[in-house]
């Protein structure tokens, strides 16, 4: 996908995604159990193709949330 065309998500949107807090989706990044973020300026965004690859790779692998 073109960059230009991606949607991004800023983290209160990815912690709306996956019921979560803020906080536990920085604890994953740390952990190596979920996608780093893109920086735009100050604020760090997740491509939502990313995501969606994050969310296929674990379910293919049976894990859960």
């Amino acid at each position: 996908m073109n960059p230009i065309d991606e949607i991004y998500l800023g983290l209160n949107q990815v912690a709306e995604r996956y019921s979560t807090s803020k906080r536990t989706i920085y604890r994953r990044i740390q952990e190596g159990t979920f996608p780093h973020p893109m920086q735009f300026g100050g604020r760090k965004k997740w491509s939502l193709s990313a995501l969606s690859q994050f969310e296929e790779s674990k379910s293919q692998k049976g894990d859960s949330k």
